[in-house]
């Protein structure tokens, strides 16, 4: 990265006893100058985007936080339940005009959990990258490299693909598939009677990562971002080469497939499914396909806990109180539709 180790600077999220950033080499002045900067906000003016840069290292950022979303990470940049302090995060910058600061991502145990956690919108604070990444939001210049850092990592390879995601996490589980029996072995009864080992507990949650976890999380975020308005609906066009060399007169082409959409109606407004209301948390292993509901009751929509009025038939009560209601319904997809060829975008209304 350059430099001699003394013309570095390195800033560091607070811990449970320090609730501000830590300035672990070098100093902060040029943290504190960026963090002015972006307090002050008005990134809708280009001018105000360029000043930054002579701060932060934009592509970085944008890479930081894409991983701290794909991740679901609420253990930073800020952390839960802790209203908005800096955490668990480390960066540093080359003591040089010019030089933007780079940002790491560490000691993150609030990681990988429901495939469906979204946290782009709970990160934010103050003195951390998160709120750096928030404020440039407002600049149009900043959400058009976001989308094109997306889609670099979501697509063709990408490292934030299915494949490439779970090939990683298989190298980096390979690498301490042992060592994960001394850690068992100094750790595992940590807080609780029965320990934690490698065979009962570690290889199960790796094979949950990858199997459930990675294997859908790329479409997941994508989408998440796309709600976000950090990426957009319409697909990206695609090259007949997706980067690298060619040979000299290769022909290079470039297509666009513009999206078009038909409604079509899968389940009826009144039919039968199968719900939950116990109480009970299911945690995510109801979402899949092979999961066991036949101790479920079934029931015919309208599905309703008040008096008041639907748009159409109520037909099945539950009980109303602080509850999670889990609905399951299998459903049958036109043969005339081609899953290769088309995506799917299935609404739910709830009144």
């Amino acid at each position: 990265m350059g430099g001699e180790k003394d013309e570095w600077d390195v800033v560091t999220g607070g811990t449970r006893d320090y609730n501000n950033v830590q300035v672990k080499a070098g100093n902060n002045i040029a943290w504190d100058q960026m963090i002015t900067l972006v307090n002050a906000g008005g990134f809708e003016d280009d001018t105000q985007y360029q000043a930054i840069q002579d701060f932060v290292d934009i592509d970085g950022l944008i890479d930081y936080m894409l991983t701290i979303y794909f991740t679901g990470n609420r253990d930073a940049p800020t952390v839960i339940g802790g209203g908005g302090t800096p955490w668990n995060f480390y960066s540093s910058r080359l003591r040089k005009p010019g030089e933007g600061y780079h940002f790491y991502a560490w000691d993150s145990e609030w990681t990988l959990e429901e495939n469906d956690r979204n946290v782009i919108e709970f990160h934010n604070g103050r003195d951390n990258p998160a709120h750096v990444f928030q404020q440039l939001r407002q600049n149009k210049e900043f959400l058009i490299r976001v989308a094109d850092r997306i889609h670099h990592h979501f697509f063709n390879e990408g490292a934030l693909t299915a494949q490439a995601s779970q090939e990683r996490y298989r190298k980096l589980a390979a690498y301490i598939d042992r060592a994960i029996v001394g850690e068992s072995a100094r750790w595992g009864d940590t807080g609780r009677n029965t320990p934690r080992t490698r065979d009962e507990h570690w290889l199960p949650e790796i094979n949950r990562i990858l199997n459930e976890y990675l294997s859908v999380r790329t479409d997941i975020v994508l989408n998440q971002l796309r709600q976000a308005n950090l990426y957009p609906t319409i697909p990206a066009p695609e090259f007949n080469h997706n980067g690298g060399l060619t040979q000299v007169g290769f022909p290079l082409t470039m297509t666009s497939k513009a999206p078009s959409f038909t409604t079509v109606s899968f389940i009826a407004i009144d039919d039968t499914w199968k719900y939950e209301q116990s109480g009970t948390n299911l945690g995510i292993r109801w979402k899949m396909e092979a999961y066991n509901d036949e101790g479920w009751p079934s029931g015919k929509a309208l599905f309703y806990v008040e008096s008041s009025d639907l748009n159409a038939e109520k037909n099945t009560p539950l009980e109303l109180g602080q509850t999670t209601y889990y609905f399951r319904k299998r459903f049958t997809i036109p043969t005339e539709i081609d899953l290769k060829q088309n995506q799917i975008n299935i609404t739910i209304i709830c009144r």
